[in-house]
């Protein structure tokens, strides 16, 4: 599962304030989207009506520099310096798959010499 990072004074911040709610509502689950995908905050423009937004919220973040135009969509101004790279997403579910594997081997082989 996938988790978006998001600065507990995000709400003041003056690019989301001038972003307005609405906006904003189609950066978060823009993120999330984001997120779940693996995309490194690139949001492709069609994804544009399945996350509800609009022209007008994009041109707000846009203007809002929380977005920037990227070919066939936007990307999230400074996505790197706060959330996970797809690569280290990656790295780490292979980590923890190989962690539970060597738990689960673990768990059998003392229930095996038990019996």
């Amino acid at each position: 599962m996938a988790w978006v990072k998001i600065d507990d004074g995000f709400y003041t911040h003056p690019k989301v304030m001038a972003a307005g709610t609405a906006a904003i509502g189609l950066w978060l689950k823009a993120a999330t989207y984001c997120a779940h995908q693996l995309t490194d905050g690139f949001v492709p423009e069609h994804m544009l009506p399945l996350l509800g937004g609009t022209r007008a919220q994009v041109g707000r973040l846009l203007g809002a520099n929380l977005w920037e135009s990227a070919e066939g969509g936007w990307v999230f101004h400074d996505w790197a310096d706060y959330q996970p790279s797809r690569a280290d997403s990656l790295a780490q579910r292979e980590a923890e798959r190989r962690r539970k594997a060597a738990w689960r081997a673990a768990k059998t082989q003392k229930r095996d010499a038990d019996e």
